[in-house]
């Protein structure tokens, strides 16, 4: 999946701390400003990729990295299902579940007194397949059919539309 503009919006609800913590009410992705489709690998084409089990508690800490974890507490099956997206695409619309426990990334860290550099926040996670999703899924996308792929992707901090800047104390 290719997506030119990725955004994550939310609350600060912790600040000033080793470990801020952002409650992450929507996640956007688009690949043109006109579009909310993005390039995909598969044959149908274009397609979107939409967060699911809203809201994601996100911290960002002193050390440059982030963690994505699901504030909804559900299980499949005896296991959490953790952050999820579906990826969708084509008419009619299908679709592809996947999920990771976490998300973890890094993102810049502006010196004391300094805005230099806007939050953006950098993810390559493995991602897991629903085993409901549809075939073409898991034997389009990583030849396995069951096993999902990896989530490599940039998403800036947004707060009201406008980038968000945040550095050391």
């Amino acid at each position: 999946m290719e997506c030119t503009t990725n955004e994550i919006n939310g609350t600060i609800t912790e600040n000033g701390k080793a470990n801020d913590l952002v409650k992450v009410s929507s996640v956007s992705t688009t690949d043109l400003p006109s579009s909310a489709l993005c390039a995909t690998p598969f044959p149908a084409g274009p397609g979107t990729l939409t967060a699911a089990d809203l809201p994601w508690n996100m911290r960002l800490t002193t050390k440059g990295t982030t963690e994505v974890k699901s504030a909804v507490n559900e299980t499949v099956g005896s296991r959490s299902e953790g952050v999820m997206f579906e990826l969708g695409w084509g008419e009619p619309k299908k679709g592809c579940k996947f999920y990771a426990a976490a998300v973890k990334g890094k993102l810049p860290i502006n010196e004391a007194g300094k805005l230099e550099k806007p939050l953006v926040a950098s993810y390559k996670t493995a991602l897991k397949l629903f085993p409901d999703s549809n075939k073409e899924c898991g034997s389009q996308y990583n030849g396995s059919g069951k096993h999902g792929g990896p989530l490599t992707a940039a998403f800036a901090l947004t707060s009201g539309g406008f980038p968000v800047y945040a550095y050391l104390k």
